[in-house]
């Protein structure tokens, strides 16, 4: 879930205040219980990561529990906002969340009719972009039409990949931490459909490793699974079966399986 900005902000951490308040004022309301921002945040966040470069402009938030875990962004600028193609889809909820449905074409066809149309998208202007809108009916309800939109180039692509499970992406080398993620969908039982896109993702693995050594690699992994706990061995697994398949690449291949080997088995 994300929020998007009109104007760039002078200080993403208020915003995360924002956020924190709003939550203990949800406790209020709706389950009459008294928390404080700093019980709020340990109870129920399990992490907070902030960007503010000249083409990256965001803060998100991931809260939840061991089954399901939400990320809450707000965003005035984003170079890339998704991994694959079956994580780029956008549903816009403004028509909803107003309630002003008087300006909003409705019609009875029904969610298998959903049409496709092409159009710009303004989150990456220098790629197309698609949407299909999808209306229905309940009864006397009006149910308001509800953009979903693809940041990857092609719909179509983006939606056969998702009925199909299949992993594919554009531009692999600019995902961050995209091995990991790379794990994490296979645990959800999506396959690679190019053994070549394989490669180009441990290459980049290895371009961030560089950067953090081993203890900034253990730490970056274990708030990963920690985030995707319902899936963590099986994220440890696939990436320690990735890697070894090709531990000749680099020379500290040996020490990074058996950091996610101790993560795997033995507990700290």
């Amino acid at each position: 879930m994300f929020f998007r900005l009109k104007n760039p902000p002078e200080n993403f951490g208020k915003i995360l205040q924002i956020q924190i308040r709003a939550l203990c004022g949800l406790f209020k309301k709706k389950r009459n219980m008294t928390v404080v921002p700093y019980d709020c945040y340990n109870m129920f966040i399990h992490g907070f990561f902030c960007m503010d470069t000249v083409s990256d402009k965001w803060s998100l938030i991931s809260l939840g529990s061991l089954e399901t875990v939400v990320d809450i962004k707000v965003l005035y600028s984003c170079s890339r906002n998704y991994a694959f193609s079956i994580d780029s889809f956008e549903i816009e909820l403004d028509p909803l969340l107003s309630g002003n449905y008087s300006s909003i074409r409705t019609t009875t066809t029904t969610p298998s009719n959903l049409t496709a149309i092409k159009k710009n998208h303004h989150h990456h202007p220098t790629k197309s972009s698609s949407s299909f809108r999808g209306y229905r009916s309940s009864g006397n309800s009006v149910i308001p039409e509800i953009p979903v939109y693809s940041n990857y180039p092609n719909l179509e692509e983006a939606l056969s990949h998702l009925r199909h499970r299949i992993i594919r992406t554009d531009d692999l080398g600019e995902i961050h931490h995209g091995l990991y993620r790379y794990c994490l969908e296979l645990a959800r039982g999506y396959k690679l459909d190019n053994p070549v896109s394989e490669l180009i993702l441990i290459q980049k693995f290895w371009q961030e490793f560089e950067g953090m050594g081993l203890s900034g690699l253990k730490m970056n992994l274990s708030k990963f699974v920690a985030k995707h706990r319902k899936h963590w061995f099986d994220i440890l697994s696939n990436l320690y079966d990735v890697l070894s398949r090709y531990s000749n690449i680099h020379h500290n291949s040996s020490d990074v399986l058996e950091v996610i080997l101790k993560m795997m088995f033995i507990k700290n």
